[in-house]
C-alpha cells in the first residue's frame, strides 16, 4: 500500500520485505537503522545505511542478520 513517511517515523519490515521511498529532494541526507538483536544471538551487518539522495539515482540500504551459533566443545 502507498503512504507517507516523515523524518523520525518508523517502518517495520519482516524477512524478505522492502520499502521504496520516492520524492526526496536532492542532497537530503538519510540514516536507516535496525533494532538491536544482539541479545537474541544475532550479528547485523549493513550496507548503505547512511548517505545522501542524488537525483535520478537509487540509494539502497541493506541489512543482514546472522544467527550466532555456538558449537559445543569436544
Amino acid at each position: 500500500p502507498d503512504g507517507t513517511i516523515k523524518s523520525g517515523d518508523t517502518v517495520s519490515l519482516a524477512h524478505g520485505q522492502s520499502i521504496t521511498i520516492e520524492g526526496l529532494p536532492d542532497g537530503t541526507t538519510y540514516t536507516v537503522t535496525e533494532s538491536d538483536y544482539s541479545g537474541g544471538g544475532y550479528t547485523t551487518t549493513s550496507t548503505g545505511a547512511t548517505g545522501s539522495i542524488v537525483t535520478d539515482t537509487t540509494q539502497t540500504a541493506s541489512f543482514t542478520n546472522t544467527r550466532n551459533v555456538s558449537h559445543p566443545s569436544s
